[in-house]
């Protein structure tokens, strides 16, 4: 059995109260976040009502457990490839905006070479019987390019903890990188204490949050702190590429419904990682707190079936606390 997520267990208890050592002194560092690394050319097109144009060429891709993610920075496309193995079909998803397109097997083409993508090939609309036909090619030039981070905030990450400062964060349980983020590797204990005094220093257009918390190798109980430069909630979802697959959504469904509630209530993400979100409501009014505990059971129903028990529960620790984990199993 799964070990639950450490912040849901917290959210039933009193919250306490973190500090981090830091060896520089407490003021706040002000320096630009970087740009969102270029894509390269990026195109989408609808041909007709039935077919959909993909021609993409850039920097951002990541090797995800044997396959390849191509994804341009909040730029509304990602695509995952896996090269057929041993007694399985490839695999080939890609998501353009809030859709997600998959292909099935045994019709068209779909080549991987290296880190190239050629497809020609109908695919099927996720959660839907429409079909397109994709065309098109996906390179990338370069894995995991390094998106240039301040030195500042580099040192600034450096002097939080003991740990090695990653050029990466990690996302699919440890298997693969995004370099549009820094990150040391430390105790879950110690990690929200870090990133508390991480915020209190990082200046605008910069986050901390808690990154990856459970690794592919299960006897590996740490915790990714990681820095990045942030525009608002979606950044942080992207980096952390959440992808609650086993309930049919998508990123990109996680990226639209936590913008809506950042729009009604503003939301601060705490912690990201493939199967968890965890949100802090900065404006949430008591009179909005039952409909919102019923949106999220909706949305993500093993934050009440694994976790707290019931609406009742979710509802009372949504009041307490203002803050909430989206968590699929």
């Amino acid at each position: 059995m799964r070990r639950l997520p450490l912040v849901l267990l917290a959210l039933a208890l009193p919250l306490a109260a973190c500090k981090a050592k830091m060896d520089a002194p407490p003021e706040r560092i002000d320096v630009p976040a970087p740009p969102s690394p270029d894509p390269g050319s990026v195109h989408f097109a609808v041909s007709g009502s039935d077919t959909l144009d993909v021609r993409a060429v850039g920097p951002r891709c990541s090797d995800v457990d044997g396959g390849v993610d191509f994804s341009a920075a909040g730029d509304g496309w990602r695509l995952t490839g896996w090269p057929p193995r041993k007694g399985q079909d490839a695999d080939l998803r890609v998501t353009v905006g809030d859709h997600t397109y998959v292909w099935e097997p045994g019709e068209g083409t779909v080549a991987f070479h290296d880190k190239t993508v050629r497809f020609d090939a109908p695919m099927k609309r996720w959660k839907s019987t429409e079909l397109v036909h994709l065309v098109g090619e996906v390179r990338c030039e370069s894995l995991d390019a390094k998106v240039p981070i301040a030195k500042e905030v580099v040192a600034l990450l450096g002097s939080s903890s003991s740990a090695e400062v990653r050029p990466f964060a990690t996302y699919e349980f440890g298997r693969a990188k995004d370099a549009r983020a820094i990150s040391v590797v430390v105790s879950e204990s110690s990690a929200p204490g870090i990133v508390e005094a991480l915020r209190a220093r990082l200046g605008k257009g910069w986050s901390a949050w808690q990154g990856t918390s459970r690794f592919v190798d299960e006897g590996h109980h740490d915790v990714e702190v990681v820095v990045g430069p942030v525009r608002g909630p979606a950044d942080i979802i992207r980096i952390a590429h959440v992808d609650p697959v086993n309930y049919d959504l998508t990123t990109e469904d996680v990226v639209a419904k936590v913008r809506a509630w950042d729009e009604q209530y503003g939301v601060d993400v705490r912690q990201a990682d493939v199967e968890s979100v965890e949100l802090a409501f900065i404006r949430l009014p008591d009179a909005a707190v039952p409909a919102l505990a019923k949106e999220i059971y909706e949305f993500c129903p093993d934050s009440v079936d694994q976790g707290v028990g019931s609406l009742e529960a979710l509802a009372a620790i949504i009041r307490a606390h203002k803050r909430i984990v989206l968590w699929w199993d």
